[in-house]
């Protein structure tokens, strides 16, 4: 297989078609099963944990019933974040903002969900944008 075949064999149904094994949820009993078997790859096929969960995907996800939240419904990954993607900017002073004083996440204008997971890896790895946010 190549890289691009990787990419196709998830069909695309939103904005966010690929996985991130540090974005996984599941009832623990199939989530364990999930780890067991990337943990597996990782260790006999000598690869990374996200490239693994690429063949766990592709091996069994029928089997495990494993699912991409490509409209960013529950897990918005900030990897592939553009300006514009939720209403409003991350580390803006509006960031949480809500009625009755209760502070809510930002919708995405992409799919028109609301996240309630965020995960801040991205530009902070190369250039310590999100980072700067809180400190």
């Amino acid at each position: 297989f190549l890289p691009e075949d990787f990419c196709r064999m998830i069909r695309g149904d939103g904005p966010y078609p690929y996985p991130n094994i540090g974005l996984s949820m599941a009832p623990a009993k199939r989530f364990i099963e999930v780890l067991k078997r990337n943990n597996k790859i990782v260790l006999e096929e000598e690869m990374n944990d996200q490239g693994a969960m690429w063949l766990v995907i592709f091996r069994y996800a029928e089997e495990l019933n494993i699912q991409i939240d490509q409209h960013a419904e529950v897990f918005l990954n900030m990897l592939e974040y553009k300006a514009g993607d939720l209403e409003r900017e991350p580390c803006d002073k509006t960031w949480f903002r809500g009625a009755g004083g209760f502070g809510r996440p930002p919708r995405n204008v992409l799919t028109n969900t609301t996240p309630g997971i965020l995960h801040f890896n991205g530009p902070s790895h190369e250039d310590g944008v999100w980072p700067s946010c809180y400190h």
